[in-house]
Formats: C-alpha cells, sequence, structure tokens
C-alpha cells in the first residue's frame, strides 16, 4: 500500500495548509496578497492553498501583547494603568484576526477584498451580538411575556405554571440555549451577507465570509472576559487564544462554507427552511453547546447509552472541528476542480 504524500498539492495533501508558514517570505509577497485582485477562470489554480501571512500576524500581536503585558506588570508606574485595554485589545484581536487572514489567504477567488471582509467582521459581529442579546433578553423575561400574550388571548393559566415551565427550560439546558442563541445570531448575518452578493457565491469564499462574522464575535466575547478578570488576564487570554480558532471562527466558516454547498447558484431566502441546512445549523449548534457543557461540566458525562458513559474533552472536541473544517477545504478545493474540468464556472467571477 503507498504512503499518502500530505505535501501533495493535487491529492490529500493537508500539510500544506500549516507547514509552509515557517518559509521565509519577501516584502513584495505581502503586498501581493493584500491588493491581489480577482482571479479570472483560466489562472484559476485548484492546487492546495499555502497560506503564511496569517503566522507573520500572529507574530506580531504576540510580540506586541508582550511588551504592553511586561510593561503593565511593572509596579510604580504612573502609566500601568493606562496599558489595560490596550492589553485586552491586542489580546482578544490577536488569534482572532490572524486566522480570518489565513481564511482569507484560502480563498482563491480573491472577489473579495480584505476592506470588504473587515466591513463582515465589524457589521457580522455587532448583528449577531444583537440578535443574541435580544434572544436571551427575551428568554430571561419570558414568564412575563408569556403572562401578557396568555393574558391578552383570554386564556387562564396560572403565574406559578408559566414560571414552573420556564425554569424547567432553563434547569436543563442552560448551556445548548446559550449556544443556540449565539449560533443563530452568527447564521443569521451571514446568510444576509451570502444571499446579498451580487454574484454567486462559492466554498471558499462562504468559509471567508462566515469566519469574518465569527472572528468579530470572538474578539468582542474575548475582550469581555478579560475586562471581568483582570486578576487572571494572562490565562484568560491565552486560553481564549488558543481555544479561538475551533470555537467561533470555524463555526462560522463551517455554516457560510457548509451554506454554499447546497445550492448551485445564488443564494435564495428559501433555503433557510431547506432540511439540510437546518441540520447543518443544529450540528453546528450542537457542537457549540458541548462545548460550553465540557467548560462547565469538566468530565461530567455527556450521554450514558447500555450503562456507557460517553465523555468528551476540549482537545477532542478541538479535533473534530479542526477535522470538519479540512474537510470543508477539501471540498472548496474538489468544487474548484471540478469546475476546472467542465472548462467553466456556473457564474464568472
Amino acid at each position: 500500500m503507498e504512503t499518502p504524500n500530505w505535501f501533495d498539492r493535487h491529492g490529500l495533501g493537508f500539510l500544506n495548509l500549516i507547514a509552509y508558514c515557517f518559509t521565509w517570505r519577501k516584502k513584495e509577497e505581502t503586498e501581493q496578497i493584500a491588493n491581489a485582485k480577482p482571479v479570472r477562470f483560466a489562472e484559476l489554480s485548484d492546487l492546495w492553498p499555502r497560506p503564511w501571512l496569517w503566522s507573520r500576524a500572529l507574530l506580531l500581536f504576540v510580540i506586541s501583547f508582550s511588551v504592553l503585558y511586561f510593561c503593565w506588570k511593572e509596579e510604580g508606574m504612573e502609566e500601568q494603568s493606562r496599558l489595560y485595554p490596550g492589553l485586552i485589545i491586542m489580546g482578544s484581536l490577536a488569534t482572532p484576526v490572524s486566522v480570518l487572514i489565513y481564511f482569507y489567504e484560502l480563498n482563491k477567488f480573491r472577489t473579495l477584498s480584505f476592506l470588504k471582509v473587515l466591513r463582515f467582521f465589524v457589521i457580522g459581529s455587532i448583528v449577531s451580538i444583537g440578535v443574541t442579546f435580544l434572544l436571551t433578553y427575551i428568554n430571561t423575561h419570558l414568564d412575563t411575556l408569556l403572562e401578557f400574550f396568555i393574558g391578552m388571548s383570554g386564556q387562564n393559566i396560572s403565574h406559578v405554571s408559566i414560571d414552573k415551565w420556564h425554569d424547567a427550560i432553563n434547569a436543563y439546558i442552560p448551556t445548548y440555549l446559550a449556544a443556540l442563541f449565539e449560533e443563530f445570531g452568527k447564521t443569521l448575518i451571514i446568510f444576509i451577507f451570502l444571499m446579498h452578493h451580487r454574484r454567486r457565491i462559492y466554498i471558499l469564499q462562504g468559509m471567508l465570509i462566515g469566519a469574518s462574522v465569527g472572528a468579530g464575535f470572538s474578539v468582542f466575547e474575548s475582550a469581555g472576559y478579560a475586562l471581568l478578570d483582570s486578576a487572571n488576564l494572562l490565562d484568560v487570554v491565552w486560553q481564549r487564544g488558543i481555544f479561538a480558532p475551533v470555537c467561533h471562527i470555524a463555526w462560522g466558516a463551517l455554516i457560510g462554507g457548509g451554506t454554499m454547498m447546497m445550492t448551485s447558484g445564488r443564494l435564495k431566502v428559501t433555503k433557510l427552511v431547506n432540511p439540510m441546512f437546518s441540520a447543518m445549523f443544529l450540528m453546528v449548534s450542537l457542537l457549540h453547546g458541548v462545548w460550553n457543557y465540557v467548560l462547565k461540566y469538566p468530565g461530567a458525562s455527556l450521554l450514558k447509552v447500555l450503562g456507557i458513559e460517553f465523555h468528551l474533552n476540549t482537545l477532542q472536541l478541538s479535533l473534530i472541528t479542526l477535522y470538519l473544517v479540512f474537510l470543508m477545504i477539501w471540498a472548496g478545493k474538489r468544487q474548484i476542480t471540478k469546475f476546472k474540468n467542465q472548462g467553466y464556472l456556473p457564474v464568472e467571477i
């Protein structure tokens, strides 16, 4: 049996996705990526991409954060307290922005400028956080809202019954409910971005748009955790940074890329009721919910079947998510190969 070549740019060369970030690059190559223009179909490559600029961005963030951190820890300095906001900003931006650049490099079509990506990053994160907050607010005050609407309908249901029903929901599925709200907020704005694009979106482009929204959400959430736990700032930034690529960014990329796997043309609003779209949304929400549960109850059993308890930890969940992301990237590469073999794109880029 022939040993697979993991550096083969035509086959299963997954190592191309990470191994070449350590190679030396010229300054002009950075400019080429930043100022890249849309690629013509004849020049579109179906080889495995070799992203590298993301590692330079991550290194720059790490150095900047380290300098700020050591200055902040120096006692007796008048400027010490002024550095805390900068620490939060640099620590929260480091991994999400670097991984976003990674997905930008993966997009071989180059139809989305970095300015557009930043727009998705900012607008997408704000809208998704707003939707999440609204759903959380409704759930928090659900008993009051239900009592109001039931009273208007003329039904006679006691306030105690409503409270018990509401408490039961929040008692049994609190971690999954939070995940469902957050994923709904992100999925909604990702779908709107994909649907309103003027041309057909392909898998790798969909992954980039989804990752943009996820990265923005991750930045705001990480900044909030760091602000609330200043005593453990370094631990918060480290943990959030390590897991950022396999959390909101990856979940957003799966939603964006997966949505574009289900359509052969421009996305339409009818896809929202597509069973495959619903299944994909629930799968990502389940991943998020299990992640929340594992963090809240480490070592707890997730499921018990025939007397056998099933456990998961953050490392296992990270590997599962990375596997799904790599499969999605592979699907994006195979999509380009399919079009190259056919000799045309369904919609010209």
